[in-house]
């Protein structure tokens, strides 16, 4: 797109693309290719990014460690096995549902509002630097436990289809919606001594939970 210079927000979703460059659009600050076939997406050069949706577009990898200003980061439903967050410490919405990574290091996204990760594989998740949280959607991965000590701030947690034993939300002061069904909850303590916020809670399917 050599001829838009001066592109700000490129919209081009839901359409049968195998590729698109972006390279010259130096100023380009939002960008929506979702629902294509692209195979591969090189926004090296689009350092002013704030937003990036690039979910069911088959690409495997993705390089997004120079985005400093990346807020918004959509990658869900794509092959991604690896994916580094590091340098990206203004993000606050993360969706990473549908894909293969087996861990995801969130430790300097200290600003995260927002995690979907619903249907990867993940085996381990630390959230504890993650002060911010407000919602987190992480069902159908692997995890066999998950500390949310330092989450006082969550109010959307569902962590079914997964293999928990043990859950502790006594920390969750401000909890108002929970789903933990399908897991292999021994204990659930939610003792947090306000559960006024708390409107909903599934637990189902959890055959050894008294």
């Amino acid at each position: 797109m050599s001829q838009n210079l001066l592109l700000g927000n490129l919209i081009c979703s839901s359409n049968s693309l195998t590729s698109l460059d972006v390279s010259q659009n130096l100023v380009l600050w939002s960008l929506d290719c979702r629902d294509n076939n692209l195979g591969t997406l090189d926004v090296s050069q689009n350092t002013e990014l704030e937003s990036l949706a690039c979910s069911s577009t088959n690409i495997s990898s993705l390089e997004v460690s120079h985005l400093f200003d990346l807020q918004d980061l959509n990658c869900a439903n794509n092959p991604i096995s690896n994916l580094d967050l590091s340098q990206n410490q203004n993000l606050t919405y993360l969706r990473i549902g549908s894909t293969i990574l087996t861990d995801i290091d969130v430790s300097q996204n200290t600003l995260l509002y927002s995690l979907y990760a619903q249907n990867a594989s993940l085996t381990t998740l630390d959230l504890s630097q993650n002060l911010d949280l407000r919602n987190v959607f992480i069902a159908e991965n692997e995890l066999t436990s998950i500390d949310l000590t330092s989450n006082s701030n969550l109010y959307n947690l569902d962590v079914s289809y997964n293999n928990l034993a043990i859950l502790d939300l006594r920390q969750n002061f401000n909890l108002g919606r929970l789903n933990c069904r399908t897991n292999n909850l021994t204990a659930l303590n939610l003792r947090n001594g306000h559960n006024v916020t708390l409107k909903e809670v599934d637990a189902r399917s959890n055959n050894d939970l008294e």
